[in-house]
């Protein structure tokens, strides 16, 4: 583009930046940014999403039991737990853990707790009463099989990830900081893991899945899961099990396809009225989308799962875990040592080489790991149902009806 050299003598160069803002009818601070990118050789699209790991809410499963204990053993002492007492505590069991008092907040409330005005006046945190019950309801079918030494095994199952700087969180250094590796790599792989193993055998050899995600790394491992994949696996594994087995998983989202799936707001009005006719419920063509919906409500079936299903024509029983309480589930306690084995070896933070070591490091994990890791937690198991009965004389739980949406939930 020719600039009239007459028009250039009229700029005031000392004002470039305003003058380029409003140019572009953005704000100087753009301008700016995008100077910086320059100088840096980075320049990005104003228009290109930004995907922000969510670092304070976004735990795992792991550390969110850890944070439910935690309120669990203030009741049990006797002591109100609050928010800042909550985050103090965690800060200390859960290694790097930092958030702000209104994150905790977030927490909490994502792992189903609300704080309420008790009947004494006072505010205290409840957790909800459906996950109070998914727990006892656990915990008493546990036990059940434990008294009356049936020799069925244990199948535990569930996923988890590793990327390619796995590494220790801890390492000696000199005075000045000095030592260590510096070979991490800016990539972010990741490899997926999904297993399933027991007390009596260990890991299940055919069980075995490793695989590379392909979306972003900000995105959690559950993203990288989906139902179809997952009972294609479930259908191998349970072809694998040589002997009638109950099998114990948790409530991912791709654990839970129903077979007999109730309409929900997302569905058609007619979709509506076709499952009301199709389950004998009487209903008129006048009645609004709302109406029929808590028609639905109130006929709502006793939920029938795929899984299930598939387990039981082959004779095996299916366990859900409660909600929150991974700390149920052996293999988390295997899961630290495979990757702990992972994080001492890794010396070239390729992830062709980390998948290697995975590999390498769950099958050194042995039947007597398995065997140790199931005893603990169902040490754990009895240990809490012997609490429950002190929770309840401490704590009054939410009602149902004060509860959120039970469509929005997987028991």
């Amino acid at each position: 583009m020719k600039i009239d050299p007459k028009k250039l003598k009229s700029v005031n160069f000392c004002r470039s930046r305003e003058l380029a803002a409003a140019i572009c009818g953005v704000s100087v601070r753009t301008v700016d940014k995008i100077k910086n990118e320059c100088v840096k050789g980075e320049v990005s699209s104003p228009r290109e999403s930004i995907n922000r790991p969510c670092t304070v809410t976004a735990l795992d499963d792991f550390d969110k039991s850890v944070i439910k204990q935690i309120v669990s053993s203030f009741y049990c002492d006797g002591e109100y737990p609050s928010t800042a007492k909550i985050l103090s505590r965690a800060t200390e069991r859960i290694d790097g853990f930092q958030c702000s008092i209104t994150s905790m907040r977030k927490i909490l409330i994502e792992l189903g707790y609300k704080y309420i005005q008790a009947s004494y006046g006072r505010k205290q945190l409840m957790e909800r009463t459906d996950i109070v019950c998914a727990r006892l309801q656990f915990l008493r079918k546990l036990k059940t099989l434990r008294d009356s030494e049936d020799t069925r095994p244990r199948i535990y199952l569930d996923e988890t990830w590793v990327n390619q700087n796995h590494s220790r969180k801890r390492i000696w250094l000199d005075k000045d900081g000095q030592g260590g590796l510096n070979t991490k790599t800016e990539k972010r792989g990741k490899l997926i893991v999904r297993h399933a193993g027991c007390a009596k055998y260990g890991f299940i050899p055919e069980a075995r899945w490793v695989f590379r995600a392909v979306k972003s790394p900000n995105e959690g491992y559950h993203s990288e899961m989906n139902a179809k994949g997952f009972t294609h696996w479930f259908t191998k594994l349970l072809q694998s099990l040589e002997e009638l087995s109950v099998i114990i998983m948790d409530n991912a989202p791709y654990h839970s396809q129903q077979i007999n799936q109730a309409p929900t707001s997302a569905n058609k009005k007619s979709e509506i009225q076709e499952w009301l006719r199709e389950h004998g419920i009487e209903f008129s063509e006048s009645e609004l989308k709302p109406e029929l919906l808590q028609k639905v409500h109130r006929n709502r079936p006793e939920k029938i799962y795929e899984l299930y299903q598939l387990a039981l024509e082959s004779g095996h029983e299916v366990i859900r875990l409660p909600p929150y309480h991974c700390q149920y589930n052996p293999i988390e306690l295997v899961w630290a040592q495979a990757k702990n084995e992972v994080a001492s070896k890794n010396r070239t933070f390729k992830i062709a080489d980390v998948e290697v070591l995975v590999h390498k490091a769950i099958s050194n994990v042995s039947q007597k790991n398995w065997e140790d890791c199931v005893k603990h937690a169902e040490k754990l198991q009895e240990v809490d149902l012997k609490k429950s009965h002190l929770a309840e004389e401490f704590v009054i739980h939410v009602d149902d009806d004060d509860s959120d949406d039970p469509d929005l939930l997987v028991y």
